[in-house]
């Protein structure tokens, strides 16, 4: 027994080269196995990831039609004004009436009108919050800089879609006759319509429209007892709506 015992390790050793060869190679097993399975678990964890990935995206997407959807539902059922039919009126009345409406007016021109109308669109109402409008004259197509539409137009608090379209006017506070009376100016002037109406809709999201006209107003001098006559084209129009 002891002779075996003495042979084997006699003979491992002689062979500790082929113990090493066989740790080694062990070794070199093993770190292959962990490399192995080290790119099994990071493929698979890229996978996990691409799966994901795809699961943000498509929630991602779903959001943002559900978004979409919410988008398109509340412009289709939000309040939209419009301030329509939009016309300067001359009034043809007598010269005492026409003092008349001066004075009533505070010395206002009182040659003629603004006359237009406020109409509601879209299922749900609108909250009024204000509305001004204003007219002057100039004699040029631009308007002043600082000008601002400062008379009130009186609406009521709420204007839905059942409301039939809400009929304003305004006086022109200048003088046309006096505007065109210049050979100067070619007898010609420009009346500028200005109005303003912002309102809040059902959805608690506030809006602003402004609406602007510009007519061109021209006297035509002649020999008859009225000394002339008006005449007047509307030179342009501009309707804004917007988010405030």
């Amino acid at each position: 027994m002891c002779s075996v015992l003495f042979a084997t390790s006699n003979w491992l050793d002689s062979h500790q080269y082929l113990a090493l060869w066989l740790e080694g190679i062990a070794l070199l097993a093993i770190f292959i196995w962990d490399r192995w399975d080290s790119h099994r678990q990071h493929q698979e964890t890229l996978k996990q990831m691409k799966i994901m990935e795809s699961h943000a995206i498509a929630a991602k997407d779903a959001a943002e039609a559900a978004k979409s959807s919410v988008e398109v539902i509340i412009s289709k059922e939000r309040a939209r004004l419009g301030i329509e039919e939009v016309e300067l009126k001359f009034l043809t009345i007598p010269t005492d009436q026409q003092r008349k409406i001066r004075t009533a007016f505070g010395n206002a021109g009182g040659d003629a009108v603004v006359q237009f109308k406020v109409a509601c669109y879209g299922s749900t109402p609108a909250f009024i919050l204000e509305g001004y409008c204003d007219v002057s004259i100039t004699h040029s197509t631009g308007l002043q800089p600082d000008r601002k539409p400062n008379v009130p137009m009186s609406l009521p608090s709420v204007i839905n879609l059942s409301t039939q379209g809400i009929e304003r006017d305004t006086p022109v506070f200048e003088s046309i006759k006096e505007a065109t009376s210049s050979a100067a100016d070619k007898y010609r002037c420009f009346i500028h319509f200005q109005a303003v109406i912002r309102w809040r809709d059902v959805f608690d999201k506030k809006w602003e429209i402004n609406s602007r006209h510009v007519w061109v107003v021209t006297w035509t001098v002649t020999q008859d007892a009225d000394g002339g006559f008006f005449s007047w084209s509307e030179y342009t129009q501009e309707n804004e709506e917007r988010a405030t």
